[in-house]
């Protein structure tokens, strides 16, 4: 069953980012016919139109696959208000046990 609702959640959660305009037009990740091909078919046409006008070309690569485990919930949630995300859409979001809350039962 959880499955099935993060299919749904992703799904619509997809879609509101395409179609109003969230996303970078440069943005591959996320998005259906997009991948690291096309990132680095940009980034590569990108740099040969630079050099083709004798501009300098400086290139700098990030990993970020541990950026999401730093990712703060707080501002997560508004910007999602930012972006008009509905009031329970965003609660979706919001975890029911914050950080930092301790509970003893």
């Amino acid at each position: 069953m959880a499955k099935v609702l993060k299919k749904i959640v992703h799904n619509q959660l997809i879609a509101y980012i395409s179609n109003n305009g969230i996303l970078a037009p440069v943005q591959s990740g996320f998005r259906k016919i997009y991948s690291t091909t096309t990132s680095l078919l940009q980034v590569s046409d990108e740099i040969l139109r630079s050099v083709n006008n004798s501009q300098i070309v400086i290139l700098t690569l990030l990993d970020l696959i541990k950026a999401f485990d730093l990712l703060q919930h707080d501002i997560l949630l508004v910007e999602m208000k930012y972006y008009n995300f509905t009031d329970s859409a965003i609660k979706l979001f919001n975890p029911i046990y914050p950080v930092g809350n301790n509970k003893c039962v």
